[in-house]
């Protein structure tokens, strides 16, 4: 049986199946279900020789059902609105708006295509060969060629139909085109086979040839004395270059070793950690430093987990000092409190403030939360 389906994908996929008669023959739909899947689900239902969509640009999903199928693919010239597709089908079953839509997508194919079945249908009539309906459509609508040619390749030569001359002669030869169209065919499937079966084999000389090269790696050619006077002085010129570098690095940390020396001699001045944002894996290298009154700076609080927001609150951080504030909208669902960083000095992953303006920052957000929780209470109580 020749059929016409319709499909619509997303999610949950539609489809519907009508017969060249405009009747339904199935229609259902599922979640996740892929290309195979579908194309699986409607094979036994008979050949589907067309595919609509409801949508004017087609769906890469339709596009490759059709392909999978041989099937020549249908669509309107613009999207079908849900009010024109909710007519189109009112007198059809379905379940949802998925089945709803393949339905509409399968009767836009059938209604591009009825002007030419009503032509074949009406022809075969005169002929009295309505026997040959399904094949000839399927064969006009593949190959695009005239009913006339499609009927010659189906009728054995002593039982062609008598037509015009000039049309016998054109559908001659649209015959022998598509019989070495279809002999074509068959060679490229031969062809394809082999191609299988030779990359198949190069896969596997491929895969020897890898193991080779596994089994001789371990043989290891003898270097010459020039060669391993060679890989000396390369070694000793990397291990020289590191050398420098770890002077450098050295130089650096004490540096900054002198830095934070200096600013801790200074009564007005105490060390923050500091968080680059306010992720997991920054609070958990940073762990041993958090306890309970622990005061963070964070460059910029915009980025964050609510795991590691968590564990802050777990750990009883309550003052967050920030270079960059989260959004109004964040910071509601924070469960501490972030001030806007004033006067600070960074050094590396320590940052210096002044004692005496984080005193006065906690001590006000700290009446702040009383405030705040004592106004809760009597919320709740009233």
């Amino acid at each position: 049986m020749k059929l016409i389906a319709g499909v619509d994908p997303g999610t949950a996929v539609g489809w519907a199946v009508f017969d060249l008669s405009g009747k339904v023959v199935a229609v259902g739909s599922q979640k996740e279900f892929g290309v195979d899947a579908l194309v699986a689900k409607l094979r036994p239902f008979g050949k589907i020789i067309a595919v609509g969509t409801d949508k004017a640009k087609i769906p890469s999903f339709a596009q490759e059902i059709a392909t999978k199928f041989g099937a020549k693919m249908f669509g309107p010239s613009q999207d079908l609105r849900v009010d024109e597709k909710r007519a189109m089908v009112s007198e059809l079953n379905f379940k949802n708006s998925h089945e709803m839509d393949a339905l509409a997508s399968s009767l836009v194919a059938y209604k591009k295509m009825q002007p030419l079945l009503t032509k074949i249908h009406s022809f075969l009539a005169r002929k009295n060969q309505l026997n040959l309906f399904e094949t000839v459509v399927e064969i006009v609508l593949k190959e695009g060629i005239s009913i006339h040619a499609a009927i010659t390749i189906l009728t054995p030569k002593e039982e062609a139909p008598v037509i015009e001359v000039k049309e016998e002669k054109r559908d001659e030869d649209i015959v022998r085109l598509y019989r070495a169209l279809s002999r074509a065919r068959k060679e490229t499937v031969i062809f394809s086979n082999r191609l299988k079966e030779l990359e198949s084999k190069l896969y596997s000389y491929k895969q020897e040839l890898y193991a080779l090269k596994e089994r001789t790696s371990g043989l290891v050619k003898p270097k010459t004395p020039a060669e391993i006077s060679r890989l000396k002085e390369s070694r000793i010129i990397s291990l020289s270059q590191r050398l420098e570098n770890s002077k450098k690095v050295h130089e650096n940390l004490k540096g900054q070793i002198s830095e934070l020396e200096h600013a801790m001699l200074k009564q007005d001045i105490i060390a923050l950690p500091r968080l680059p944002r306010l992720g997991w894996d920054e609070v958990m290298r940073n762990k041993e430093f958090i306890q309970e009154g622990t005061v963070l700076f964070v460059d910029d609080a915009n980025q964050m987990s609510g795991k590691a927001i968590e564990f802050l609150h777990k750990r009883g951080v309550q003052l967050i000092i920030c270079n960059k504030l989260p959004s109004q909208r964040a910071s509601l669902h924070l469960p501490f409190a972030c001030v806007q960083a004033l006067e600070y000095e960074a050094i590396n992953s320590v940052v210096l403030v002044k004692k005496s303006w984080l005193n006065k920052v906690r001590a006000e957000r700290l009446v702040l939360a009383k405030v705040v929780q004592e106004y809760k209470k009597q919320r709740s109580t009233a």
